[in-house]
């Protein structure tokens, strides 16, 4: 084989191998894999489903299935604090709703230290009087709170929302104000930045919550993916048996955020679940 036909040969191979690789090789992957997840607070009349048992396993969760950012919601401080220690690679933000500070359940949002950088964050109570911490809000049985935060991606560059709560489980009305409350605030940011929206909103998507939030600009990541969605239609357990037509726990998503997968995983552990609710997951783009 002389020169040249060893060039061309050795051109085409290379040509070739472009075509081979897959794209997820050949350029940097900037997709950003999200979870909503209600780890069921600290209870210890749960017997074997206690946290003891189970911080390790949803902590292996989190890094097995590589999430960048997790909205969590029930968390009480010391289970943030074997999060934070079982996790390394993360920092969170977040406040206890009784008091603002340590007391009461957290939404806590853990992110990937070497993915994000927070610019902004603040906590809002799901109330008439949103600044004041413990403050309940119209026919809620307990204090409800949303957390705010402006994240830089430290790979696109690019910045963006992400807002995780947990609503009311009894009052009707507390759900659907608290679902307007978010979309007003969300109107400051959502012609600016992309939007994702985490957390347990103790209702189905045919509720009036899940139309305020779809009028608001708010898309269901569920009903949104380009990829069929994977997994059961429910997110309730309650640590026995998976309940048909319960998803009570969504990932939201504004323009320009592009859903690649959504997913309700059924991960268990010596046949037990993680938690009493199951964890939501997207792969999402940012456009």
């Amino acid at each position: 084989m002389n020169h040249r036909m060893f060039n061309r040969a050795l051109l085409s191979f290379v040509i070739l191998s472009f075509y081979l690789i897959p794209l997820s090789a050949q350029v940097k992957d900037n997709s950003i894999r999200v979870v909503s997840f209600n780890i069921r607070y600290d209870n210890p009349s749960d017997g074997e489903n206690g946290w003891q048992f189970r911080k390790n396993r949803i902590a292996q969760f989190i890094r097995f299935h590589r999430a960048d950012i997790c909205g969590l919601q029930e968390a009480l401080v010391t289970q943030i604090h074997d999060l934070d220690s079982l996790l390394p690679d993360f920092d969170w933000i977040g406040v206890g709703r009784d008091n603002g500070k340590e007391k009461g359940e957290f939404c806590p949002v853990f992110f990937k230290k070497d993915r994000f950088k927070v610019l902004t964050q603040k906590t809002l109570w799901l109330s008439d009087t949103p600044s004041e911490p413990g403050s309940v809000g119209w026919d809620a049985a307990l204090p409800r709170i949303v957390n705010w935060c402006i994240l830089r991606d430290l790979i696109t560059g690019k910045e963006i929302v992400f807002v995780n709560t947990h609503f009311d489980h009894v009052g009707v009305k507390a759900r659907e104000m608290s679902a307007k409350t978010i979309v007003k605030e969300a109107s400051k940011y959502i012609k600016t930045y992309p939007l994702i929206l985490t957390g347990d909103f103790n209702c189905t998507d045919t509720s009036l919550v899940h139309k305020i939030f779809k009028e608001g600009g708010l898309h269901d990541a569920f009903f949104v993916s380009k990829e069929p969605h994977y997994g059961p239609n429910s997110t309730w357990n309650g640590f026995k048996e998976i309940e048909n037509n319960q998803r009570i726990d969504f990932i939201y998503v504004s323009n320009p955020v592009s859903v690649i997968k959504h997913a309700i995983l059924t991960d268990r552990w010596d046949g037990r679940f993680l938690s009493d609710h199951l964890p939501v997951v997207s792969e999402i783009v940012i456009k």
